[in-house]
């Protein structure tokens, strides 16, 4: 993980292979309860 823009919050995720799952359901929780935001590009 490393920050692209510390003024909003936006952060730049690069994951291993094989751990997909488990970070994608981390941020849908996330995104559920409203504590994050998720933008993609």
């Amino acid at each position: 993980m490393r920050t692209i823009n510390p003024v909003n919050g936006e952060i730049e995720i690069s994951l291993s292979p094989g751990c997909e799952e488990e970070i994608f359901s981390l941020i849908n929780y996330l995104k559920e309860e409203g504590g994050i935001h998720v933008e993609e590009k």
